[in-house]
């Protein structure tokens, strides 16, 4: 006799409930974990303890969705979303890093590189830097935009003042090719001050 759906779909949730490590992402959430996951990830319905706690729907690893996140000073329930998302528009990248370096300012910090910034050799003057050209505003704001060119190899750009939930689309200029630009949408939702480095292909 051939087992029944429903019973093959509880064996189904067990296997994917108990019994192997699972990992969440948040630092403040790492601890245990109890609930449904995906390749070592949470995916779908669970419960984390960490520093915080939380209840409800998970995502590779992140709270997402409908849930319950308690921190020591106090409850939210609502949805969640995953602390940031990078998406990369075109190809000219060929790597980028998101960090979160702390809470106490609202600010992002974006350094800009590109492979040949600042080469050079005895017939040639130094390589240009990649540089932002264009910034588009889809959600949040900031008040003050610092450039910092003082490096021979990169550009930094810092954000103060920003309001969160704050996502942007951000022309690259190119050194080499500008009729070709590279472009990237960040978004970020949680206050904090970020490191954001991104390398342009030349």
């Amino acid at each position: 006799m051939k087992p029944s759906i429903p019973l093959l779909l509880s064996f189904f949730f067990a296997l994917n409930t108990t019994g192997q490590e699972c990992n969440v992402m948040l630092d403040s959430l790492k601890g245990s974990y109890i609930g449904e996951y995906r390749k070592g990830l949470a995916n779908g319905t669970g419960t984390a303890t960490g520093t915080d706690s939380y209840t409800g729907q998970f995502k590779n690893g992140y709270p997402d969705g409908n849930g319950k996140y308690t921190r020591k000073n106090g409850e939210y329930k609502g949805k969640f979303e995953k602390p940031y998302t990078t998406e990369m528009l075109t190809n000219y990248f060929t790597s980028n890093s998101v960090k979160k370096k702390n809470t106490l300012i609202s600010e992002i910090t974006f350094t800009v590189k590109n492979t040949t910034a600042g080469g050079s050799t005895n017939n040639q003057p130094v390589l240009p830097k990649s540089e932002i050209k264009n910034i588009q505003l889809v959600q949040g704001n900031y008040t003050e935009l610092v450039y910092d060119s003082t490096s021979q190899v990169t550009n930094r750009y810092t954000f103060r003042n920003i309001i969160y939930p704050f996502s942007a689309i951000i022309t690259f200029e190119r050194a080499r090719s500008v009729q070709q630009v590279a472009i990237a949408k960040i978004k970020l939702n949680e206050n904090g001050n970020w490191m954001i480095r991104v390398d342009v292909e030349q």
